[in-house]
């Protein structure tokens, strides 16, 4: 029974995010819209958010394409360095 009850309150966060997903819904959509007035503030907002976002998932991705880049490349320099060390070991000279 006790494991039901932990089993229980674990998944409470989880059964409470649709009603949070609701409220950002509900205030994004009312920025967005026309309901309150100010036409172009909303508009403007809309496309602060999708330029704010559209930034950083840029600037993420072309930082992550950059690592990935960069650790290509010194495991290609290191290659030679591994061969060659792998012959010293062996007791082949590569002079």
């Amino acid at each position: 029974m006790a494991t039901v009850n932990v089993a229980k309150n674990m998944l409470e966060p989880v059964k409470s995010l649709p009603k949070y997903f609701g409220n950002f819904k509900k205030n994004l959509f009312y920025y967005v819209s026309d309901k309150h007035g100010d036409r172009w503030a909303n508009r403007n907002m809309a496309w602060f958010i999708i330029a704010t976002w559209t930034t950083v998932y840029f600037v993420v991705s072309t930082k992550l394409e950059k690592k990935a880049l960069r650790l290509k490349e010194e495991k290609k320099r290191m290659k030679p360095d591994l061969v060659r060390d792998a012959l010293a070991r062996a007791g082949i000279s590569t002079n």
